[in-house]
């Protein structure tokens, strides 16, 4: 939670799985978030996440605007060089 406090910009979560950081992403400094992981399944639920952390009204436990997930092999990310801003592993 204290790591991904300082996370800002473009941030990119490899091997995400469920979701599990979501709401500790700061929404004030992160405008868009990538979550990769290699299992769809595990996207999936994350996707349900972040459907129920916008449906609540606290505001500090909302996810960044701009949420994308993708399936990703982490040893081969499909990404640009120098896309993000800040990378969680």
């Amino acid at each position: 939670k204290e790591l991904l406090s300082c996370a800002s910009g473009r941030v990119l979560e490899v091997a995400a799985g469920t979701g599990r950081n979501l709401s500790f992403y700061p929404s004030e400094t992160v405008s868009e978030l990538t979550i990769g992981d290699y299992s769809e399944s595990m996207l999936q639920v994350a996707a349900l996440k972040v459907a129920q952390l916008r449906a609540q009204s606290h505001p500090t436990e909302q996810p960044p605007s701009s949420v994308t997930l993708a399936v990703v092999d982490a040893a081969k990310l499909p990404f640009a060089e120098n896309m993000f801003d800040t990378i969680v592993d």
